[in-house]
């Protein structure tokens, strides 16, 4: 395995830090694992530019899945006779998918910029895994 075990804690859990703790951290290290059973270190051939590539497409699947979430949610309160305390609490619901929503656009842009610089750039992940190895084996 060539995966920075301390590093991805430490991106994750300050990642949370910086949001609000919610099981993030725990969560992201749990994919992270069962990624590495599936996969192995497959990712490490992938250029940079790929996986920002491959992350864009997740930031676009929280803005579907958002939208798809505030279709079911908006059938739930059309079909359902909900009193106060509930109006709330779907209320809270709403923001939040729409904050997803949000998220997963501004997270999709920040990757297509970061992609754009990317062009010109030697930034492959199996030339990068071959002198880590090769360096592992002089050393």
């Amino acid at each position: 395995m060539i995966r920075d075990l301390c590093s991805e804690s430490a991106w994750l859990e300050d990642a949370e830090i910086n949001s609000s703790p919610s099981g993030f951290a725990a969560h992201a290290q749990e994919r992270l694992r069962d990624g590495q059973s599936l996969y192995g270190d497959r990712w490490a051939g992938e250029s940079v530019a790929a996986l920002l590539t491959e992350l864009q497409e997740e930031a676009a699947d929280l803005g579907a899945w958002g939208v798809l979430a505030l279709q079911a949610l908006s059938r739930a309160e059309r079909t359902q006779d909900l009193d106060g305390p509930s109006r709330a609490k779907l209320s809270v619901v709403r923001s939040s998918l729409e904050a997803v929503v949000v998220l997963g656009a501004h997270a999709h842009y920040v990757l297509f910029v970061a992609e754009g610089h990317c062009d010109g750039l030697e930034l492959s992940g199996s030339q990068e895994s071959k002198v880590e190895r090769q360096g592992l084996r002089d050393g």
